[in-house]
């Protein structure tokens, strides 16, 4: 049987809340059934011990927030992995891939949101919302 392919992506790997959350999941994750791989945009110092689990790890190294190189490297790797489940995790990521997938879908986009902030109360972002939620 095919193993469904899931491609995590998170703002950073430094240590917090949502990056402990993923790398708990990494560890109880069926490797029989799923093939995991995450991708971070700026990388961090759980990336060790994420590819230690032995699950891939790709940095797409954003200089800044308006760092516009990181679209198109997210597409590049959206292009060559095709996963089935691009998993999102945190604002950054969020918003990069609801942007990205539009050009490069997927099958199932989602995000986890870890916190609610207030400018999400905001039209703009409740529709951006409303696109992965």
């Amino acid at each position: 049987m095919k193993r469904i392919k899931i491609m995590y992506l998170i703002t950073g790997l430094n240590i917090g809340g949502a990056e402990t959350s993923l790398v708990q999941t990494l560890k109880a994750l069926n490797t029989q059934r799923f093939e995991p791989m995450v991708v971070s945009l700026v990388g961090g110092v759980l990336e060790s011990e994420i590819e230690a689990l032995g699950i891939r790890t790709h940095n797409l190294k954003m200089r800044g927030k308006w760092d516009v190189s990181v679209f198109f490297a997210l597409a590049k790797v959206l292009k060559q992995e095709m996963p089935d489940i691009l998993h999102t995790h945190l604002y950054d990521a969020d918003q990069l891939a609801r942007w990205v997938t539009r050009w490069v879908p997927v099958p199932c986009l989602l995000s986890t949101l870890h916190a609610y902030e207030p400018f999400r109360k905001q039209w703009l972002w409740k529709k951006l919302d409303a696109m992965t939620l």
